[in-house]
């Protein structure tokens, strides 16, 4: 039987968005407070008012130790202390990155757009990584 160990609840969701003229290969992960994870990514053109044109996948789910783990490397990354945009504006083209989050009572949308952010790109990393674990854990 699995135990919260007194983990604060974590829920998220990362948003990976070209800001080019197409919206494929744009991708979404979420991570619901049970540990399920769904991916997804456009695979064909979004018509002019749709953002996302790819259903979601589930993944499998982190046990609680994974979310634990996740859980203390935002609060420890310094995340939850950036602005809401964090923006290069000299820069045309790129792409943006957006994170809702909430943890435990705390909640964020930030977002980072073609600029250096080493703290939010270490959590978009590990994000990341824990979904590719899952996609491919016998």
């Amino acid at each position: 039987m699995e135990h919260r160990l007194n983990t604060p609840s974590l829920e998220l969701e990362l948003r990976r968005i070209s800001l080019g003229s197409s919206c494929i290969g744009n991708e979404r992960v979420r991570i619901d407070r049970n540990g399920r994870v769904g991916f997804s990514r456009n695979e064909r053109e979004c018509a002019h008012d749709e953002a996302w044109t790819g259903g979601w996948q589930q993944l499998g789910i982190l046990d609680s130790l994974e979310l634990r783990e996740l859980g203390e490397a935002i609060r420890r990354s310094g995340v939850l202390d950036l602005p809401a945009l964090t923006i290069d504006e000299s820069v045309e083209g790129g792409k943006r990155v957006e994170l809702d989050l909430r943890i435990g009572s705390k909640q964020r949308h930030l977002a980072v757009q073609n600029a250096p952010c080493p703290a939010f790109e270490a959590i978009v990393q590990r994000v990341l990584q824990a979904a590719a674990d899952l996609r491919y854990r016998p």
